[in-house]
């Protein structure tokens, strides 16, 4: 009894959406904004409209090609990649 009342728990979990502020942004915060900012190259990843307006580009660079951050210069994790990957795959949330 104690088994099925675990499985069904597991079973009706849900898991929140993967969204920009909760999620994204404090990884483009510490892994991005030293070139990504409002002052550098014209992409901040640090608004969220240029987020989302790029966001397939960004999934490109960091998350398939993974020539960005350059020579993983910031020292990016596979498990913070998979976070942006799923932000952008659920349609890079707010």
């Amino acid at each position: 009894m104690r088994y099925m009342l675990l499985i069904y728990l597991i079973g009706s979990v849900s898991f929140a959406d993967t969204t920009y502020i909760k999620d994204a942004k404090p990884i483009f915060e510490i892994r991005c904004a030293s070139c990504h900012n409002t002052g550098n190259i014209g992409k901040n990843w640090l608004d969220y409209n240029d987020a989302k307006k790029n966001s397939k580009q960004i999934k490109d660079r960091v998350v398939i090609k993974k020539d960005m951050p350059i020579a993983n210069a910031t020292n990016m994790t596979q498990a913070e990649r998979n976070i942006i990957k799923k932000w952008v795959d659920e349609g890079a949330k707010k």
